[in-house]
């Protein structure tokens, strides 16, 4: 008889017990779930303000070399175990009476671009007199619609340096570079 109610007492509490605990991670479980909805819904209404409001911009880093992009992508690849890029090269460019491609640079890599996840990152070779200064190899590519490009470009040159006027090209809509009045070299494209 004792046994027996000792074992009813010892069943009574683990249920009590376990019931209680079972309600307490419920509602841990519960309020973390409304925290992490809160930010959800945060995030989409932000996402959805950005959207309504037009402003659809990407930002990539944009490195250049001298000749030897081709190298730099190798290594790359190799370093960061990535698939191959695309590439597009001086030789693939239409002709153009203005702009004539020397022989020994028709292999320079015009563009590639190198992807990381979700995102990625471009690379070219330029012309030796462009590509001089160290800071000259790095640039912040801006991605977006005509209009917001010609704004940013607009407000960037006022006392900057353009490098390339923004100009209709067989790639996009509209592209430039320049340096802006900080030494940042910006290129921009319109999508």
């Amino acid at each position: 008889m004792v046994k027996l109610i000792i074992t009813t007492t010892i069943n009574i509490l683990v249920s009590f017990y376990f019931s209680i605990f079972t309600n307490v991670c419920y509602n841990i479980l519960k309020t973390f779930y409304l925290f992490f909805r809160k930010f959800y819904l945060i995030l989409l209404l932000i996402y959805n303000i950005i959207m309504i409001g037009g402003i659809i911009i990407e930002i990539r880093p944009y490195l250049t070399f001298k000749g030897d992009c081709q190298d730099a992508i190798e290594l790359y690849q190799k370093a960061f175990k990535i698939k191959a890029p695309e590439i597009m090269r001086f030789g693939d460019m239409p002709p153009n009476p203005e702009m004539e491609i020397l022989e020994s640079m028709k292999d320079w890599v015009l563009q590639a671009t190198l992807p990381f996840g979700e995102n990625f990152m471009r690379l070219s070779d330029t012309p030796r007199e462009l590509n001089d200064a160290a800071t000259e190899r790095i640039s912040i590519v801006v991605e977006g619609d005509l209009d917001m490009v010609e704004d940013a470009f607009k407000v960037l040159s006022e006392e900057g340096k353009v490098i390339m006027p923004l100009e209709a090209t067989f790639f996009s809509p509209a592209y430039g570079s320049l340096v802006d009045k900080f030494g940042v070299k910006w290129d921009f494209a319109a999508t």
